[in-house]
This record gives structure tokens, C-alpha cells and sequence, in this order.
């Protein structure tokens, strides 16, 4: 399945673009096609075609139209395969320990050699079949061969040349992802695939190997798992591991604007003291529900950092759309907030309370302030020691300017 420039150009940058694409090369390899996406002409597309699980590309980014093949094509793809650095190494280690090199069937084999392989009590129950460029076209089952061995001129039909010789009849779909594809997102087409038996893995669109359901599974509670250990307990947004994680990945791409946030309670202690922990829970869990919200609506990344401090990036956009739509959901959540509030509070819009060495002030309603720091695409990255003494620097910042947010030079 070709799927047009429309859908790719840009696709980087735009969330909406990105889900649309995923859900069209999803359905495409549920049906047992492959996926060609046209138009590539940046890194980034083509990073993000990777990751979103398309068997080909094609554009400018490779080569210029040609009457043949362009043996530099395949060379630049896998340069840029090779230096991808976003990809945590472990993750990527655990897919290779995980996959069956089960040796796959030739497409044109004949039906016979069904029972010689399935003949092999060692066998697995299922064998994947490829064509003769090496491409998966699909998988066979054991058990859809048993009509044919316990009938009583099953076996004969099977070496019968006359009734078709080849293993098409047999052949069922099944989901592909390419070697380089997320942990994540092989869960997700699995998932998304009714009654699979697992997933088939590419690499340049050539089979190699199989990850089985039970494989999968175990993929998939490892993941809820390492999620669940690292996941904020009151708001469930991962935690600082987590979002160590997401940092170093987006220092390290360094061809794409990113954008880092830190988000923080003003005077949240006195609100906490004054009105109870369980108001104070319930200011921490309205503000974490709309970060996600904001996080996914940026295509972003939101994490618990602790206590009243949070965290968000987001890709592909510049830092002043950011700060814009950054603006405006600190002040939505100033506005929610005052329904924390009795009337008479709200009325006044502020309140008494005791401040660390025990005397009465004033404070104001509450609100969050925020540090936005901008990684701007060929710039150099600092260090993860130094973006946190940049935040803490210009926390204070924060707090005294009138929209409540710092934006550190880039």
C-alpha cells in the first residue's frame, strides 16, 4: 500500500498526521500488506515513518527519480538507520534476544513441504512465508493443515500438483514491524491485530525472524511493570526515571526543536497546610489531568517529577507556538483552580496562613509557573546536569513575571 505525500510531508511536526499514519500502516499490516511512504525528504519523516512501523520509503531524501534501482537508496537508509541515537540501547537489546529466527517457507514452495516441516515434532506451530525478494507475505499454522492430515485423502491432496501447487491457499496476514520500530509500538500493532499469533520482523523490508504471542506478552508485562515501579502513585505520570530517559533521548536527537518544561506550584505549602492534604491532592490530580491532556494534544511527553513539580516536553514545534499554548493552559488551570476555593476566598483572592517561621501571610490563590527550555535542531545540547541548573536559576524568574513563565535563551 502506497501512501501518499499528503500524509508524510511534515509528518514530524504534526500529531495528527502521526496517529492518522500510524492507524493507516497498522491496518495495512493487519490486512498482511506492506507499506510504501512517499515522499520522504528529511531525517525526521523518515525517522518517524521508521518508527511507525512502514517497510518502505521512497523521496528525495534517498535519491532522485531513476529509470533503476539506486544501490546509494538503500545505502543512505541504512546510514541513517545506523546513527539513529534516540532509541534507548536496552530496549532495542531486549527485541533481539526476543526474536525466532524460525527459517522461513518460499511463497512458491509446494504444498508438500508443509509436511515435511510440520513432520519435525521440533517445529514451531506456525512458519512465516516470504516471497522471492525475502519479503514477508504472511504466516501458515500448523493447525490449519490438520483437516487435510487426518482426512483420509488429505496427505494425497496436499502432493496433488493438480490442485494448485503452491503455499498461497495456506498463507494468512500478519503484522510486520521493521527491527528499528519501539517496543511500544510493536506491542501496540500486536494488540491492534485480532487473533495474531505474533509478529513478523523486518529489517529494509527483508524477513528476519518472529516474535511469538507468548514473547509479546512478555514483553508487554515487563513494560506495565517497569512503568508501574517508576509511575507517580497519586497521578500516574512516569517518573523520574522516566523522564531522565526522555531527556537524554531528546538531547541526543539533534536534528529536531525540542522543548523542555518544568512546572511548579506557587505557594502550594501554605495551600496544603491551610486546607488539607486531601485539598492538596485534589489540586495536584486536577493539574496532572490537564497536563496530559496538553501533553497529548502536543504530541509531548508528561512525567511526575514529585510533590507539587512536573514535567513536559514536546517536538517539532517552535519554542513561541509553545509558549503560546503554554500560556494559555497555565492560565485555564488558574481559572479551575478557584473551585478549590469557599466563595468568600475566591471573592477576596487570597488567603491566611502560616508561612515557615510561623506567621500569618497573605497568599495568593493558586497557580503554576513554569522554565521552558528550548533545544533548538543543529545547536549544541548542554548536559542533563547543566539543564537542571538552568531550571533552577530561572525558577525564581518564573514565579515574578506576569504570565508566570521563563523562557531561557537559546
Amino acid at each position: 500500500m502506497k501512501i501518499d505525500r499528503a500524509f508524510i510531508s511534515g509528518v514530524d511536526g504534526d500529531q495528527a498526521k502521526r496517529a492518522l499514519l500510524g492507524q493507516l500502516v497498522g491496518s495495512a499490516h493487519a490486512l498482511g500488506l506492506a507499506t510504501i511512504a512517499v515522499g520522504v525528504e528529511t531525517s525526521r519523516e523518515f525517522y518517524v515513518c521508521r518508527d511507525l512501523g512502514c517497510d518502505h520509503v521512497q523521496g528525495f531524501l534517498l535519491g532522485r527519480p531513476a529509470a533503476g534501482p539506486l544501490a546509494e537508496a538503500s545505502e543512505i537508509a541504512e546510514s541513517l538507520s545506523r546513527n539513529d541515537r534516540r532509541r534507548p540501547a536496552p530496549a532495542r537489546q531486549r527485541l533481539f534476544e526476543l526474536i525466532e529466527r524460525i527459517a522461513p517457507l518460499p511463497l512458491e514452495a509446494p504444498k508438500a513441504k508443509l509436511l515435511e516441516y510440520f513432520g519435525n515434532l521440533a517445529a514451531p506451530p506456525v512458519v512465516p512465508v516470504v516471497d522471492r525478494a525475502g519479503v514477508p507475505r504472511g504466516l501458515i499454522r500448523e493447525r490449519h493443515l490438520k483437516p487435510f492430515v487426518y482426512s483420509r485423502y488429505g496427505t494425497e491432496i496436499l502432493r496433488n500438483r493438480s490442485f494448485g501447487n503452491t503455499l498461497k491457499d495456506f498463507v494468512i496476514p500478519c503484522p510486520v514491524c521493521d527491527i528499528g520500530t519501539p517496543l511500544e509500538r510493536v506491542i501496540e500493532l500486536f494488540a491492534e491485530a485480532a487473533d495474531s499469533d505474533g509478529v513478523i520482523i523486518v529489517e529494509g523490508g527483508e524477513y528476519v525472524g518472529f516474535l511469538s504471542s507468548q514473547s509479546l506478552v512478555r514483553l508487554l508485562h515487563e513494560h506495565r511493570l517497569a512503568t508501574a515501579v517508576d509511575q507517580n502513585p497519586l497521578t500516574r505520570l512516569p517518573g523520574n526515571n522516566a523522564i531522565t530517559a526522555q531527556v537524554e533521548t531528546l538531547v541526543a536527537d539533534a536534528e529536531r526543536d525540542h522543548v523542555l518544561i518544568y512546572l511548579d506550584f506557587d505557594n502550594f505549602k501554605p495551600f496544603n497546610d491551610y486546607f488539607g492534604f486531601r485539598q492538596g491532592d485534589r489540586a495536584i490530580l486536577m493539574f496532572s489531568e490537564q497536563l496530559k491532556v496538553q501533553a497529548a494534544a502536543l504530541g509531548g511527553f508528561a512525567g511526575h517529577i514529585g510533590g507539587d513539580d512536573f514535567f513536559l516536553s514536546c517536538s517539532g514545534l517552535t519554542p513561541d507556538r509553545v509558549r503560546e499554548r503554554l500560556v494559555a493552559f497555565l492560565n485555564r488551570f488558574r481559572s479551575d483552580a478557584e473551585s478549590l476555593y469557599d466563595v468568600e476566598t475566591r471573592e477576596r483572592g487570597w488567603f491566611e496562613a502560616k508561612d515557615r517561621e510561623g506567621r500569618l501571610r497573605r497568599y495568593p490563590l493558586l497557580r503554576v509557573s513554569a522554565v521552558m527550555v528550548p533545544l533548538l535542531a543543529g545547536a549544541a545540547r548542554p548536559g542533563l546536569e547543566t539543564l537542571v541548573e538552568l531550571i533552577a536559576v530561572h525558577k525564581t524568574a518564573a514565579k515574578a513575571a506576569p504570565d508566570n513563565l521563563f523562557l531561557v535563551a537559546g
